[in-house]
């Protein structure tokens, strides 16, 4: 068993900063794991490819068979759609692991490790927890997670992609008519930081309006001016600052020219992953250095690397704690038993207000009592109330959804008119 690996990464144009954001402490925090106290187990920065610029379908295969060329063990990196499917081709061909922080494919390829957790799960769970009916679903076709397909849910489905200023508009002058205000956005960080500066710009951040962004970096977003009209905001956040291998990161990270956002923390993850799994296979003394001809794409027919299950195997029976919780993949190369908190923007700031795993569901750990200055809307909202049925102030508006009306005055030296509100409530 060789002392040294070697490791490559592919790049994209439109993927790069997310990845580059990490590559400060990627290797050289795992480029001296021990294996044992006497010999370490090296992982040398990875060549990188040239960033691929459409179309990548006739441009991929050479820098993908340049890092198959150099003997690598395991590739991380990204994709997108118009990748993904020869990426996944190559290394379902010849044996070779990919391990990647992009976001989620069904895909049949055993070796493709897959970092990101599914969302969809969450989002159906969070969408439930508010009892969403009827909604606005803007997503992104490189990423949307399709939650408009669950449930007898009455939806209006918005692709980011080709929305224009007009339709964009639309969306919300319909939503203002039937006086409704539930908007779910799914799509990459970048992408919804523009969605969200319209919003602001177009005064859509009123407290009617109530925001599921469908984003595993809640902390990621500057919130700043959407949080200024008091709309609702909620979010999902996967990694937890308050722990001490990511408080320490985020400082390492805070002293230098980028900021650790939710997509290098798992690309940190990948590298801390693979270097477990090598450790692992080191320590049951198995041989994978290559023989021949294997794992070249040039080859005719293409030669499958014999010892690339063995790596396959190692990489998906990895267990471990990283900046994005704990780590563990099914079958499929996916995440597994991982959990998701649930955040809400009060007006003192981000707070969590909930988790969602695979085995409990959603889970709210918010207090029931808020701060003095956590003031929040009626609007969108169902709240728990304790009342008294009493004929001159409250009454029973239906017998299918409760509904309670109240009457108080303000005031009442300056002769104000009374004001009425309506909400929501569980008894």
């Amino acid at each position: 068993f060789s002392s040294s690996l070697s490791s490559s990464s592919l790049l994209l144009p439109s993927l790069s900063s997310s990845f580059s954001s990490s590559s400060l402490l990627l290797f050289s925090s795992f480029s001296s794991s021990p294996l044992s106290s006497s010999s370490p187990l090296l992982l040398p920065p990875p060549p990188l490819s040239p960033p691929l610029s459409p179309p990548p379908s006739s441009l991929l295969f050479s820098p993908v068979c340049s890092q198959f060329s150099k003997g690598v063990y395991a590739i991380i990196g990204l994709y997108d759609r118009k990748t993904v499917n020869m990426l996944m081709s190559f290394c379902g061909a010849l044996h070779v692991c990919f391990v990647t922080p992009s976001f989620p494919i069904e895909t049949a390829n055993q070796f493709v490790i897959q970092l990101r957790p599914e969302l969809q799960d969450a989002l159906v769970g969070v969408i439930d927890h508010y009892r969403w009916t009827k909604f606005v679903y803007m997503y992104s076709s490189d990423s949307g997670t399709s939650a408009e397909s669950h449930k007898n849910w009455l939806v209006t489905s918005v692709n980011v992609e080709t929305m224009t200023e007009a339709s964009f508009l639309k969306v919300f002058q319909d939503l203002d008519k039937r006086k409704e205000g539930q908007i779910i956005i799914d799509c990459e960080t970048d992408r919804l930081t523009g969605i969200l500066k319209k919003i602001v710009d177009q005064g859509k951040n009123a407290k009617s309006y109530h925001y599921i962004l469908a984003n595993l970096g809640f902390l990621d977003i500057d919130l700043t001016d959407l949080r200024k009209g008091g709309a609702n905001i909620t979010g999902f956040q996967l990694v937890n600052n308050s722990e001490p291998e990511v408080m320490i990161t985020l400082i390492l990270f805070y002293y230098g020219p980028c900021r650790l956002q939710y997509t290098g923390a798992l690309t940190y993850d990948g590298v801390k992953v693979m270097a477990t799994a090598f450790q692992n296979l080191r320590k049951q003394r198995i041989d994978i250095s290559r023989r021949g001809n294997a794992g070249e794409c040039l080859a005719n027919p293409p030669a499958p690397w014999g010892q690339g299950i063995d790596i396959q195997r190692a990489l998906q029976q990895v267990r471990i704690d990283g900046l994005t919780g704990h780590i563990q993949f099914n079958e499929k190369g996916r995440r597994t038993n991982y959990t998701v908190s649930i955040m809400e923007l009060a007006p003192s700031g981000p707070k969590k207000v909930g988790y969602w795993n695979e085995d409990e569901k959603y889970v709210t750990t918010a207090s029931s009592i808020r701060g003095i200055n956590d003031t929040y809307g009626l609007q969108n909202r169902t709240y728990i109330v304790t009342t008294i049925l009493v004929s001159l102030c409250y009454r029973r508006k239906s017998t299918s959804r409760l509904k309670i009306e109240g009457q108080w005055d303000e005031r009442r030296e300056k002769g104000e008119k009374n004001r009425v509100t309506a909400f929501g409530f569980v008894l």
